[in-house]
C-alpha cells in the first residue's frame, strides 16, 4: 500500500500579522488580525497555545516524513519591484525588524528541519520561487513511487495569503489532496475567516478540519493516531471538584485553561443529554485576586470544537447575551472551552431544566421562555433554507438512547407508581405521561431506516454553520439566579 507524501505550510505567523497584544495595545499596523484573532491561534499563553502545541508535534513528526514549510513576508523598502505592494498595504513585515520575526523563535520544542521560504509579493508558488521548487521535487517524488502530496496549509491572513496559495496549489498539483484547519487560521474578522473557509471548501476542494488533532490524523497517514505533545506546566493550580473525578487529559485541560490560578474550584452542572461535561469554575490567582465566575465545558475535541465556533459566529448578532470565550485547549481527542456570561455575577447558576424540575413557578418559566426567544430571536433575521438532518442535530443517536432509556427505568424503578398502559403512556405522580421509550425504540428505527429527516429542508440562521448550531445553543439555554 503506497502511502502520501504529508506537507505542512504554515502563512506569516510574524509579529506584524499575528503578534500577541494586550487589551490596551494599538494595531501595529493594518495588516494585523487584532487581539481576537492572536487569541485564537495562540491562545492565553502563546508558549502552550494550539498554534505552539501543532507546530511541537510537527517537530515531532519530521523524522517521519513530514515535511514543513514557513512561508514568512519579507520586504525591502527600498527595492522599486516592492514599492507598490506595500504602498497599496502600507509597511509591514520589513526584513530584519521585529514585526517580521516569526512568533515561535524563542518558544521551546520548535521544528529544526523546517524551510523557511520568504515571499515578496501574494503569490508564493510563482516559477522559480523555492516553495514552487520544494514542492516539484517532492511531486515528482510521489509520482516515481505512486504516491501523491497532501497539502496542509494554515496561517494569516485566511482570506489572503492563505487562500490565494491554496488556489495556486489546487491549480499546479490538481492530483494532491488539500486541507486547512479553522483552529489554525485567522483573518481581520471573523467574518472573512468563514466566509474564506467557505470558498475554500466550495471551490477549491479543500477540506476543512475543526480542531487541530484532526489536522494531526489528516495529515499522519499511517496508522494510529499522532502522538500527543502533552502541555508543560511549571505549576499547575490546585484543583478542588464537586462531581466525578476527572481523568488525566481532562485534568491537564483545567489546567492549561486555568494557567493564571492558584486554585480552582468546579462545581459540575448536570442534566443534559451530552457527551460534555460543564462546570461552573471559580478560581483565585496567584495574588488573592478572585476571578468572576465562568463556565467550563470538558468534552470530545470535535465537539468543543464545534461548540466554539458557534459561539464566535453568534456573538456579533446578539451581543453579551452570547456567552464569551475565555479559553480554548484541546490534548488529543479531548477539548475543553472556558466562557464567560455578562450575567453570571456571584449568583447561582443553574440550567433551565434544572429549574423547571425544580418546579418553576409558570409565571417565571414563561418570563425565562420570552427572553430567550427575544435574545435568539435577531439571528433568524437573516436565515435562510438548508438541508439539515434534525435527528444528527439533536443528537438523537445510540449514545443518547441508551441515557434516555436508563433514566426512564431510573425514574419508573423509584416512583411510587409508574405504571404502563397499553396506549404508549404510564401514569407517574397521578398523571398520564407519554412513554418516550417508544420514539426511540420503534419510531427513531424507522425514522432513521427510511432517511426521510436527512431530505428536508429547514430555517438555518446565516452567521451559523450548521455543523455548530447544536453546540452553540446548547449553553444558551442557562439561567442564573
Amino acid at each position: 500500500m503506497s502511502i502520501d507524501i504529508p506537507v505542512l505550510v504554515t502563512q506569516c505567523l510574524q509579529h506584524d500579522f499575528v503578534g500577541p497584544m494586550g487589551a490596551t495595545d494599538s494595531l501595529p499596523n493594518a495588516l494585523h488580525v487584532g487581539r481576537d484573532g492572536s487569541s485564537r491561534l495562540l491562545g492565553m499563553a502563546p508558549p502552550h497555545g494550539p498554534l505552539a502545541g501543532m507546530l511541537r508535534w510537527a517537530g515531532l513528526q519530521e523524522r517521519h516524513g513530514l515535511h514543513v514549510f514557513h512561508v514568512r513576508d519579507w520586504h525591502d523598502k527600498d527595492d522599486p519591484l516592492q514599492r507598490e505592494h506595500l504602498k497599496h498595504f502600507k509597511h509591514h513585515c520589513i526584513r530584519d525588524t521585529h514585526g517580521a520575526r516569526f512568533i515561535f523563535e524563542d518558544w521551546e520544542g520548535m521544528p529544526t528541519a523546517a524551510r523557511v521560504i520568504d515571499s515578496t509579493s501574494l503569490s508564493d508558488l510563482q516559477e522559480g520561487t523555492a516553495l514552487h521548487q520544494h514542492l516539484d521535487a517532492l511531486d515528482a517524488k510521489a509520482k516515481v513511487r505512486g504516491r501523491r502530496l497532501k497539502i496542509a496549509v494554515v496561517g494569516v491572513l485566511a482570506d489572503v495569503k492563505v487562500h490565494y496559495l491554496l488556489y495556486e496549489l489546487s491549480i499546479r498539483y490538481p492530483e494532491a489532496q488539500f486541507a486547512t484547519c479553522d483552529a489554525l487560521i485567522a483573518s481581520l474578522s471573523g467574518e472573512d475567516r468563514r466566509h474564506a473557509l467557505r470558498q475554500m471548501e466550495r471551490n477549491l476542494r479543500v477540506e476543512v478540519l475543526k480542531t487541530v488533532q484532526s489536522l494531526q490524523c489528516w495529515l499522519v497517514v499511517s496508522a494510529g493516531a499522532p502522538d500527543v505533545v502533552r502541555p508543560v506546566f511549571h505549576q499547575r493550580p490546585v484543583l478542588s471538584l464537586d462531581g466525578d473525578a476527572l481523568d488525566e487529559t481532562d485534568a491537564d485541560l483545567v489546567a492549561d485553561l486555568f494557567r493564571e490560578a492558584a486554585s480552582v474550584k468546579l462545581s459540575e452542572l448536570r442534566g443534559g443529554f451530552g457527551k460534555g461535561r460543564v462546570f461552573r469554575a471559580e478560581c483565585i490567582r496567584a495574588s488573592g485576586l478572585r476571578e468572576s465566575p465562568s463556565v467550563l465545558k470538558l468534552g470530545p475535541g470535535d465537539d468543543i470544537a464545534a461548540e466554539r465556533l458557534g459561539s464566535e459566529a453568534v456573538a456579533p448578532v446578539i451581543g453579551n447575551h452570547a456567552p464569551r470565550v475565555q479559553g480554548y485547549a484541546q490534548l488529543g481527542a479531548r477539548g475543553g472551552l472556558r466562557f464567560a456570561y455578562a450575567s453570571m455575577g456571584s449568583g447561582k447558576v443553574q440550567t433551565l431544566k434544572e429549574a423547571f424540575r425544580n418546579h418553576l413557578d409558570p409565571d417565571k418559566l414563561e418570563g425565562y421562555l420570552r427572553n430567550i426567544t427575544s435574545i435568539l430571536g435577531p439571528l433568524y433575521r437573516a436565515a435562510h433554507y438548508e438541508p439539515v438532518d434534525l435527528l444528527m442535530e439533536n443528537w438523537f443517536d445510540s449514545f443518547t438512547e441508551e441515557r434516555v432509556l436508563e433514566r426512564v427505568a431510573g425514574v419508573l424503578a423509584t416512583a411510587a407508581e409508574g405504571v404502563a398502559t397499553a396506549q404508549g403512556t404510564f401514569v407517574l405522580g397521578g398523571h398520564v405521561v407519554p412513554d418516550v421509550r417508544t420514539f426511540y425504540e420503534v419510531t427513531l428505527k424507522q425514522l432513521k431506516k427510511t432517511g426521510i429527516t436527512s431530505q428536508e429542508r429547514h430555517l438555518v440562521p446565516s452567521c451559523m454553520v450548521i455543523s455548530t448550531t447544536r453546540t452553540s445553543s446548547s449553553m444558551a439555554t442557562g439561567t442564573s439566579g
